[in-house]
């Protein structure tokens, strides 16, 4: 036997002896290591904290690793996985995949973002992050869908889907409406967008958002509907006053009708009641709030207690003569020396 082939074989027994010796006692052995992640601290690759003396591929009763010093915290659920659950055999570190679809399959079929983490957490699948995640879609969920489980909504022809999800109210609550009788919503031509009256809370009681059609002030506010809605009635109703109100226009003090004051009520009179007047009223007639009739006062120009053209009292009350107003009026053509004449040709004041 030659000196170099003894040479080596008491090495290779030399080093097969303290080999397991040097595993037992948790000494580090110099291995080729594999890359260290990026950003991470160096790793000390100590063979007997993972691995039994009797094979490299026997583990040494439960090991510990603390997966951190790879570079890559494990948190929720991926702490308590297995680690051949995303290490297969022979699968190098730096063959890892670092997206979740690397490693869970897509439920969505692509119709998601391939970022799990805008809705879902390490925890579970099931997190409350889907909730602020659903306000960046067109239909934020508010109320009773908050709790709603997501398959109540995302399921159509027997699979999830996610894309072209139906956001008005009657795709899924249809069947809830075309039975209500008390009002009929079929023949009254309601929509299929329940949110003018319902809220996502509950059904009921329902809070009609009146101002959707017409708004309601003042008395009208608290009217019982049936009141405008006679006979169950609620499409094509008039907004005009005349129609509900047309005993206070021909019982109107004075007169409106002889008047010839027109019936759109809502130029001078409030909806809290009929004797309290818009204030400036009068100047969609004749100006009274300001100029030089601001400080007449009714009986001024209305003297005789009536209200029409023929029984002003302009003539009466300013301190032109006939004769002088006939002259400065000389190139008006039917000039009259009466009230009702200069009411109609002064209307500004």
């Amino acid at each position: 036997m030659s000196r170099k082939l003894a040479g080596f074989l008491f090495i290779f027994m030399a080093f097969s002896l303290t080999l397991p010796l040097c595993i037992a006692a948790g000494e580090a052995v110099r291995l080729p290591e594999p890359p260290t992640p990026a950003g991470s601290t160096a790793i000390s690759w100590a063979c007997a904290k993972c691995h039994a003396t009797e094979s490299w591929t026997k583990l040494a009763g439960k090991v510990v690793f603390d997966h951190d010093v790879t570079g890559t915290h494990l948190g929720g659920a991926h702490a308590r996985a297995a680690c051949d659950g995303c290490h297969k055999p022979g699968q190098r570190t730096g063959e890892m995949p670092e997206r979740c679809l690397g490693c869970h399959s897509d439920p969505h079929r692509g119709e998601m973002p391939r970022d799990c983490e805008q809705c879902h957490s390490a925890t579970g699948w099931s997190s409350p992050r889907s909730l602020p995640s659903h306000e960046m879609t067109r239909f934020a969920l508010t109320g009773a869908h908050t709790a709603t489980q997501c398959q109540q909504c995302h399921t159509r022809l027997g699979r999830e889907t996610h894309r072209g999800t139906p956001a008005i109210c009657g795709d899924c609550h249809g069947n809830l409406a075309y039975p209500v009788r008390n009002p009929d919503h079929r023949l009254a031509g309601f929509g299929p967008d329940c949110q003018p009256c319902h809220s996502t809370f509950a059904w009921k009681p329902a809070r009609v958002n009146h101002s959707t059609w017409w708004p309601l002030y003042g008395q009208h506010a608290g009217l019982d509907c049936s009141k405008c809605h006679g006979k169950g009635i609620w499409r094509g109703v008039s907004s005009q006053c005349l129609p509900c109100h047309t005993d206070k226009y021909a019982n109107s003090h004075p007169n409106h009708k002889t008047l010839g004051i027109p019936t759109t009520c809502g130029d001078c009179h409030t909806a809290t009641t009929w004797n309290v007047l818009l204030t400036g009223w009068h100047d969609s007639i004749f100006p009274v709030t300001s100029g030089s009739h601001s400080h007449v006062s009714c009986a001024g120009c209305h003297a005789s207690g009536g209200y029409a053209d023929s029984q002003l009292s302009c003539t009466s009350c300013h301190t032109h003569s006939q004769s002088s107003t006939a002259s400065r009026h000389s190139n008006v053509g039917a000039y009259v020396w009466q009230s009702s004449a200069c009411f109609h040709c002064h209307r500004s004041g």
